[in-house]
């Protein structure tokens, strides 16, 4: 019975964290698809969620056998990094330029609906590993359920992860579709969501 209250306190925090996370990454994606028609917005964004279920399941099998190598989780924060600096110093070039992003028609040319497919599943990988290491930091403290292992980590501690990552996609779906109209209505919280994801 202690076993259970303990997993399922985990269990609550990790869905929380997960919860403010994917609030995160709904924000970048949301940016990513908004120059697209809304049929294609939609489209991307459900491609995006599809790549994200299958790249948090597959991360969370890589980092079950590599949880203590700190690399992994240096790569996925490095390249959120990059594109938060790069989106940031395109945004401040095209506003000393004196050009609107939104009516920038190379910007539109050169982002074709399959090209942001892309992107955003590029961004979906470095957010699956970010997600599913927080979550591990979270899982390992667990004790042991004595139900076997898989890779490093305990079948519980397996089990939590994977629930509060899927809890984590599923909020991130819904968070994503407001965060595209609310980038319509206020377009300077593009600047503001990727400052976020640089710290």
């Amino acid at each position: 019975m202690e076993l259970l209250i303990e997993y399922g306190w985990v269990l609550i925090v990790l869905i929380g964290l997960e919860g403010i996370l994917a609030a995160d990454n709904a924000l970048v994606l949301a940016i990513m698809v908004k120059h697209l028609p809304d049929d294609q917005r939609k489209k991307a964004l459900f491609y995006g969620l599809a790549g994200a279920f299958v790249l948090r399941f597959g991360s969370l099998f890589v980092i079950s056998f590599l949880v203590d190598v700190w690399q992994v989780q240096a790569i996925g924060a490095a390249y959120l990094l990059f594109i938060s600096i790069k989106h940031l110093y395109d945004t401040f070039k095209k506003k000393r330029e004196a050009k609107n992003a939104l009516e920038d028609p190379k910007e539109k040319q050169g982002s074709s609906f399959w090209m942001t497919v892309v992107k955003v599943e590029f961004a979906d990988l470095a957010f699956a590993v970010d997600s599913i290491l927080a979550a591990v930091a979270l899982a390992v403290a667990l004790p042991a359920t004595g139900l076997g292992t898989i890779g490093s980590l305990d079948t519980g501690q397996f089990l939590v992860v994977l629930a509060g990552g899927m809890i984590g996609l599923i909020i991130m779906r819904f968070a994503a579709n407001v965060f595209v109209k609310l980038l319509h209505d206020r377009p300077g919280l593009e600047v503001a969501a990727f400052v976020i994801v640089g710290w």
